[in-house]
């Protein structure tokens, strides 16, 4: 199998996942938030949480029903925000894990890291991810 379809097969095995396991974020749910759209959305909700006492929560976005994400955003009251990617938030569709605690704050890239690596772990071997050379962002 080819190295391209090797990560397709993966993605695909976990957005099956995702639409098994994890309750989805209604969009209603959601208002407006910052687009600062740099790829740093565990740094954004940080430093949102920090500045406006709101949570965060890992959750993964997927667009079309297609194309993993693993992706945090903040929440204040009853309303969650999307504090990378703004208005976009509206194209694609989110899907909760869990909540960040603040003691993962001063943690949050490791925290990011090790869930994202936990999850392609669930479908490929270790040898195999080496052996292939994919990257964890490659896959979600």
């Amino acid at each position: 199998m080819s190295r391209a379809k090797l990560i397709e097969k993966i993605k695909g095995k976990i957005v099956d996942d995702i639409y098994g396991s994890y309750e989805p974020i209604p969009h209603d749910d959601f208002k407006i938030g910052s687009s600062f759209f740099n790829h740093q959305c565990h740094r954004n909700t940080v430093q949102h949480a920090t500045l406006h006492n709101s949570k965060i929560y890992m959750c993964y976005i997927t667009t079309n029903g297609r194309d993993p994400v693993l992706h945090f955003v903040n929440k204040s009251g009853d309303s969650y925000q999307d504090n990378t990617l703004g208005y976009e938030w509206k194209l694609h569709d989110y899907w909760m894990i869990r909540k960040i605690h603040k003691s993962e704050y001063g943690l949050i890239r490791d925290t990011f890291q090790c869930a994202r690596n936990t999850m392609i772990k669930k479908y490929i071997s270790e040898f195999r991810i080496w052996i292939n050379n994919i990257q964890p962002v490659e896959v979600i």
